[in-house]
């Protein structure tokens, strides 16, 4: 145990030394003297045991076994948490329940059987080591109802109210974001976790254009990525509605950029109507809205698409595949594909063609299938995989919607 430190000392922080006097617990005695850091964070043996033994690779602990996050150097063991470092601790954990890292190793984990609850729990108190708390003291104060005896900002003991609502709410969303995670996981539905950190405060009333200006440049990226499409499709083939997996991510990004969702769904449909949102000048604000508005139809439009293979129920192919060559299927397709499947297709589905309606009483499908039966045609006998070339098409079409340019600008 090291000497006494105040609380300033301990954060670094730029406030004044307190008087409370907080006991402070040494890691530095309990690690190896060299100075590589990943040393502090392997599984240390106890002062009876000679060693741990070296694993071999075919026993090596699967990844989501491995410890994340690296502790603090000095871990306050007495004494009550400060505002600034609890809320470090909580941020962080919500922080840390939406990454993608998190998701996967938690879904590995629930295909293997593990414990996800207890999973869960021990990052959280890597978590606080990390922020300087030792778990043994404090994970009880931050679980269920905080401890206000833990926290010198609570209001019981003279502390700051708006503080303590604050971390308040913090602890809410992290509860929600932990049963999300474990939820989608435990499912293996990766899609259902939440995915954005809610901000510390949520306007629910007044004016929000700044709010949404920043909702859309946080909206239209991640709509536009391939792996939201990925997840869409994957959610889809699973039976879930895409429009709800939308409206959720759409829930989420609203409270990540400060707007409660109710408020922000509300601000939303008043810009959509041409309404003032927070000032009279709005053509930024819409035009940022109306290509959000643009990439969600579009991801709706891709995903609600019939699954078809070439000539499956057609009559006779009307474009050969390509032969001499396997097809590709990864990647990225090569320039000019996008140009030569619109040249080729639109005389054939136009306005004013007679070729899709010929074929549709022919065989009694519906026009829709037909024209993607002859896209997936199209797309072999440009030495693509049907499969393959269909989702990079999906991706070219959400892409042009994000970036507000034609399809054919995205060869």
């Amino acid at each position: 145990t090291t000497r006494a430190r105040d609380n300033s000392e301990v954060q670094g922080a730029r406030e004044p030394a307190r008087d409370n006097r907080v006991t402070m617990q040494g890691r530095l005695g309990r690690v190896s003297a060299a100075p590589d850091s990943s040393a502090r964070d392997q599984p240390r043996a106890a002062p009876s045991d000679p060693g741990t033994p070296t694993m071999s690779p075919k026993s090596a602990p699967p990844a989501w076994r491995a410890r994340r996050f690296e502790a603090a150097l000095l871990l306050r063991d007495s004494g009550r948490v400060p505002f600034r470092q609890a809320m470090s601790y909580v941020r962080g954990c919500c922080e840390m329940m939406c990454t993608d890292e998190s998701i996967r190793l938690l879904t590995l984990a629930a295909a293997a059987g593990a414990t996800l609850e207890s999973l869960t729990a021990r990052w959280q108190a890597e978590m606080l080591e990390k922020c300087g708390l030792n778990p043994a003291q404090f994970v009880h104060s931050f679980r269920a109802g905080a401890d206000e005896a833990a926290f010198e900002f609570a209001p019981a003991y003279g502390g700051n109210a708006s503080q303590w609502a604050e971390f308040g709410h913090a602890l809410a969303e992290l509860r929600k974001g932990t049963l999300s995670l474990i939820g989608g996981a435990a499912q293996q539905k990766p899609w259902r976790c939440r995915r954005f950190v809610p901000a510390p405060v949520l306007l629910a009333v007044g004016p929000v254009r700044p709010q949404l200006l920043e909702y859309s440049e946080l909206a239209i990226p991640w709509l536009g990525k391939e792996q939201t499409l990925a997840a869409l499709f994957s959610a889809t083939a699973a039976g879930d509605d895409a429009s709800r997996l939308l409206a959720k991510w759409k829930c989420e990004m609203l409270e990540a950029c400060g707007i409660k969702r109710s408020h922000g769904l509300i601000a939303l449909h008043a810009a959509a109507a041409a309404s003032t949102v927070g000032m009279k000048d709005n053509g930024e604000l819409n035009a940022a809205l109306a290509r959000t508005a643009a990439t969600e139809r579009a991801l709706l439009l891709v995903t609600s698409l019939p699954i078809v293979r070439a000539s499956d129920e057609l009559s006779e192919r009307r474009f050969p595949p390509a032969g001499g060559k396997a097809l590709q299927n990864f990647g990225e397709l090569e320039s000019g594909v996008v140009g030569t499947l619109l040249g080729s297709l639109n005389p054939l589905v136009g306005m004013g063609s007679s070729a899709l309606r010929e074929e549709a009483t022919r065989t009694g499908l519906p026009p829709s299938k037909i024209a993607l039966t002859w896209q997936c045609e199209l797309l072999e006998a440009l030495g693509i995989e049907q499969n393959f070339g269909m989702r990079q098409l999906c991706v070219r079409v959400v892409q042009s919607a994000a970036d507000d340019e034609p399809l054919w600008k995205t060869d």
